[in-house]
C-alpha cells in the first residue's frame, strides 16, 4: 500500500509500505514529514535546517485520512498517544 508524505510546502512524496502495516510512525523536521516505521523515508530532498517539530504515530484505521492531509503539521491531529 502507498501512503503520502508531505514536505514543508505541501508537495507529496508517495511511499510504499507493507500491506500488513498496523501503524506508521515518524516525525516532522522543519515542516517535512519523515516516516521512521515500518520503513524510513524523508519527504524532503534538500532540507537546509533541522528543527524538530514533534513525533507522530497513526493507526491503520486512519491511513485514508492520513493520505488526505494537505499540510504536514495536520498529522498531529491523527496521531495517537503512546498509552492508547
Amino acid at each position: 500500500m502507498k501512503i503520502k508524505l508531505l514536505d514543508y510546502a505541501g508537495h507529496a512524496k508517495w511511499v510504499e509500505i507493507p500491506d500488513d502495516t498496523e501503524e506508521i510512525r515518524g516525525c516532522i523536521l522543519s515542516g517535512d514529514m519523515i516516516l521512521e516505521h515500518p520503513v524510513y523515508e524523508d519527504a524532503s530532498d534538500g532540507r537546509h535546517t533541522d528543527f524538530y517539530d514533534g513525533s507522530w504515530a497513526v493507526k491503520k484505521e486512519n491511513f485514508d485520512k492520513f493520505n488526505e492531509l494537505t499540510d504536514s503539521y495536520d498529522v498531529f491531529d491523527l496521531s495517537v498517544d503512546d498509552d492508547e
